[in-house]
């Protein structure tokens, strides 16, 4: 396969290659009249977000092996003791301020009510579910991180990082838009939900550390804020993305200063990791943009 030796090509046919991937793998459930089926039951749907995951980190890979020919090692999937422990960290702060909002939430309107329901913590089945429910969010995570952290970020990262996590960040919000539509609050809470992820791998230099981090708030956010065979609140009406977006606000503010506190103390707010700087090719990289061919041809 010839290389394509534009950053903007080469990002534009990952982008379309992952969305005509998932678009195909929903097409059989569409055409069947099955979709409302996969979505309203969870277990279904856990197994659809692993098959999802795979496939679409697969193009991925092959776009970044084949195209870019580069290894795929290169996007960076080191696991070390810190980011263990950044990991756990990140799922305490995400239950704590998941259930503040919910207390937020029900004391500001009272048409909304919160009952936890204690009985499915004593269920095996249902701890069964949400294990593979877990498991799922993480893996179908991987294909967001691949692409929208990994890729795009490598391609843009000659912009400038600040530059690069952005634009990163409003393609991730276009990857959302064929299968979610847009939507104000929700488009806000992808573009910030792109930089937090952005800005975690520009620190760890780990693509492990923004799926777990990305896949633990897709978990939390499934078995708190949304009625299903998941969750672990009984809600007596529904909470809108308008009634998420403060405690949504506060968890990204909340996840960008544990960053730092963990991976930027001794480095500086924007200098990337020295492993992704290796991965990179380059020693040192500022937050502002260093003119190239590369870049022009952007």
């Amino acid at each position: 396969m010839p290389r394509i030796a534009s950053p903007a090509w080469r990002i534009a046919l990952a982008i379309v290659a992952n969305i005509t991937a998932l678009l195909t793998i929903m097409l059989p459930f569409v055409l069947t009249g099955t979709l409302n089926f996969v979505l309203e039951n969870y277990g279904v749907q856990s197994v659809m977000n692993i098959v999802v995951g795979v496939i679409g980190t697969v193009v991925t890979f092959m776009i970044y092996r084949y195209v870019d020919r580069k290894p795929v090692r290169k996007l960076g999937f080191t696991f070390r003791r810190k980011d263990v422990l950044f990991s756990i960290g990140v799922l305490v702060l995400t239950l704590l301020n998941a259930l503040v909002g919910l207390w937020f939430i029900q004391g500001v309107h009272s048409y909304i009510t919160v009952q936890f329901d204690a009985s499915r913590i004593l269920n095996g089945t249902y701890i069964s579910l949400l294990l593979l429910a877990f498991v799922a969010w993480i893996i179908a995570s991987m294909q967001e991180e691949v692409l929208s952290r990994g890729y795009l970020l490598a391609q843009l990262q000659r912009l400038g990082l600040k530059n690069a996590i952005l634009i990163s960040s409003l393609l991730f919000l276009l990857v959302h838009i064929p299968f979610r539509g847009l939507h104000l609050y929700h488009a806000i809470s992808i573009v910030m939900g792109g930089i937090v992820y952005a800005y975690m791998y520009l620190k760890s230099g780990s693509l492990w550390v923004s799926c777990v981090a990305h896949g633990i708030y897709d978990f939390v956010d499934a078995i708190l804020f949304n009625v299903n065979d998941v969750s672990l609140f009984v809600l007596q009406d529904s909470i809108s993305m308008g009634d998420k977006l403060p405690y949504k606000i506060v968890l990204a503010l909340c996840m960008l200063g544990f960053t730092y506190l963990i991976y930027g103390r001794n480095n500086g707010v924007m200098t990337p990791s020295e492993n992704l700087q290796q991965l990179w090719g380059l020693r040192t990289l500022s937050a502002t943009p260093t003119p190239s061919l590369e870049a022009q041809k952007l």
